[in-house]
């Protein structure tokens, strides 16, 4: 009984197009992962706005973000992500079907953030472990041009 139901549930999410949305899983390596969380944290925000959804487990495709490199020079910060959607897998880094190198640049003097109510603001100062204006910062600017990256890899598979 309980395959009928999963078998009538999968072919009711295919006809309604509740099954359109692509699936991801969001990752990054251990050692990278205080550098990255910011970008990550809000490549989450911008992916979920686009219609994208963010799951650990039963995702289409894993997403990489690795390869944190930055490099201060005077007021400015540039920053470099790598993005690589990869087939699903569990812990570990498979061959990519798609890379990209992201690069942005953060202000070190940027004025304070104090707009939370603007919702991608508030998603990071809610999900952030560091609050800091550069974190903030880097979660909004960082997290939409990797989540951009990403957006344009998947079209570039056909998704």
């Amino acid at each position: 009984m309980k395959h009928i139901i999963v078998f009538v549930f999968l072919i009711l999410t295919s006809v309604t197009g509740f099954s359109q949305s692509i699936v991801l899983d969001l990752k990054t390596h251990l050692a990278e992962k205080a550098q990255l969380s910011p970008s990550k944290i809000g490549a989450s925000y911008w992916l979920l706005k686009d219609g994208y959804t963010l799951l650990d487990v039963g995702e289409d495709y894993s997403v990489w973000l690795t390869d944190y490199n930055a490099v201060t020079t005077g007021e400015s910060i540039a920053v470099s992500v790598t993005v690589k959607i990869e087939p699903t897998t569990a812990l570990t880094e498979k061959t990519p079907l798609a890379s990209e190198r992201v690069h942005y640049t953060l202000s070190k003097s940027a004025p304070r953030v104090t707009d939370t109510d603007e919702p991608a603001t508030k998603f990071l100062r809610e999900k952030l472990e560091r609050k800091t204006d550069q974190a903030i910062q880097e979660g909004r600017v960082g997290g939409k041009a990797v989540a951009d990256a990403i957006g344009s890899l998947l079209g570039k598979l056909g998704r």
